[in-house]
């Protein structure tokens, strides 16, 4: 994995396990300067979503992995919107949502925070 990618995972999973206060928000300011490095570099793209497109894609995919995985709404519209822009990676802390998105051919990266909820 590209090591600023790497880096910018690493800010966010140290800002979701602080605890409230002057240091989560030392490291959420952490995490949206790296983030807005890699915007500007052009290395992440700001992109719009065609929420329509997503939101039948969603649906799409209910039929097909919402029993087996027991995915979630949330899952569905997360892999939906990576499929419709044509994600690169897939970037995850959920399990559910790995599987899906692998289940679909996204190539998937762990945040290291993950939950099975």
């Amino acid at each position: 994995m590209n090591p600023e990618l790497e880096a910018l995972l690493k800010a966010w999973d140290a800002y979701l396990q602080a605890e409230q206060g002057q240091e989560a928000e030392r490291l959420l300011a952490l995490y949206d300067a790296r983030l807005d490095h890699l915007v500007a570099r052009r290395a992440l793209l700001d992109v719009t979503l065609d929420m329509d497109a997503a939101i039948t894609r969603a649906a799409d995919l209910s039929t097909v992995h919402t029993e087996r995985l027991g995915a979630r709404a949330i899952d569905l519209l997360h892999v939906a919107g990576a499929l419709t822009l044509e994600s690169e990676l897939f970037l995850k802390t959920d399990a559910r949502q790995a599987q899906l998105a692998k289940d679909e051919g996204l190539k998937v990266a762990s945040s290291m925070v993950t939950s099975a909820s």
